[in-house]
């Protein structure tokens, strides 16, 4: 099933959110994914426009989503949300985008309030930090130079691929992840020890 929804604005995740209430009856699993950036700029350079646009892509819609499935999670005493952060996140290593790693950060501080704040309900919330990871994204804005300069600072010799997220996407949304909340998988190749 999909549902085409502005997860920008609290009605869209709301509508979401029913609409999988009404196929589904609960739901169990939360994955926010939603965001990126379109240009590596200079902080002075950013106007306020995108500085919004980047923060609602990758904070808000995080933040809606959560906001929106929270109320049936709590009722059933169960779930599992994974926010998708970024390495930018946590450490400099490559220039991003100043608002992006603002945004992204502030996922990561939202998993860890809310997991404390959920726990007792049953509810675990974790976060995933991505690397550098081979999208149509990163096509655009990495030429080929530089994303053969960026994997020879992985310690595993290559950029991520998309599916190299799903494993532990998963495992944080099993049942063997129970006793696992308020962390963050860094999933970099080795890039980032934190």
């Amino acid at each position: 099933m999909s549902v085409e929804a502005d997860l920008t604005q609290a009605p869209g995740a709301e509508r979401m959110v029913a609409a999988c209430l009404q196929q589904f009856g609960h739901v169990r699993v939360l994955v926010n994914a939603a965001g990126g950036f379109k240009n590596r700029l200079s902080t002075w350079l950013i106007p306020e426009e995108d500085w919004d646009a980047v923060l609602n892509s990758n904070l808000k819609t995080t933040f809606l989503c959560c906001r929106a499935v929270l109320p049936t999670m709590i009722e059933r005493k169960q779930g599992r949300i994974i926010n998708v952060s970024s390495g930018a996140a946590r450490v400099v290593t490559h220039l991003t985008a100043s608002h992006y790693a603002s945004a992204k950060a502030g996922v990561l501080a939202l998993t860890r309030h809310l997991a404390y704040e959920v726990g007792s309900y049953g509810i675990t919330v974790n976060a995933v930090a991505p690397g550098v990871t081979l999208t149509a994204r990163i096509d655009r804005l990495y030429d080929a130079d530089q994303k053969r300069e960026l994997a020879t600072k992985v310690p595993l010799g290559r950029l991520g691929l998309p599916e190299d997220q799903v494993g532990p996407i998963l495992f944080l949304a099993s049942e063997g992840a129970e006793y696992v909340t308020g962390i963050t998988v860094d999933v970099a190749g080795g890039r980032y020890m934190i």
